[in-house]
């Protein structure tokens, strides 16, 4: 049986239609708000990928709160488990992290 609702649908359980309100909760943008941390959005070259990472963004900047987005050109999904992006990834989060929590 094919599910032509995505992954989404599959992982939660339910279709949006079936169940909003679950998909809201499991929605990050519900989540975000003035009080939260310094977000490293790292993302595969696949768009369709993204979905609610620039409304994200919004509420972010709306809080003043710093983010950084990293787009790893020509990798799939899952670049962060394969070469040759593993190496980089970690070396951009590792540099993210030092700028967040600089060494006293």
């Amino acid at each position: 049986m094919i599910n032509k609702s995505g992954a989404s649908s599959l992982w939660l359980g339910y279709t949006p239609v079936e169940n909003i309100e679950i998909f809201r909760q499991a929605s990050p943008v519900t989540h975000v708000g003035a009080l939260s941390p310094p977000v490293l959005f790292l993302n595969s070259s696949l768009d369709r990928m993204h979905a609610g990472r620039d409304e994200f963004i919004k509420v972010l900047n709306a809080g003043n709160i710093y983010s950084e987005v990293k787009t790893f050109e020509g990798s799939p999904h899952t670049f962060c488990f394969f070469r040759p992006w593993f190496e980089p990834m970690v070396l951009y989060i590792d540099g993210f992290l030092k700028k967040i929590f600089p060494q006293q």
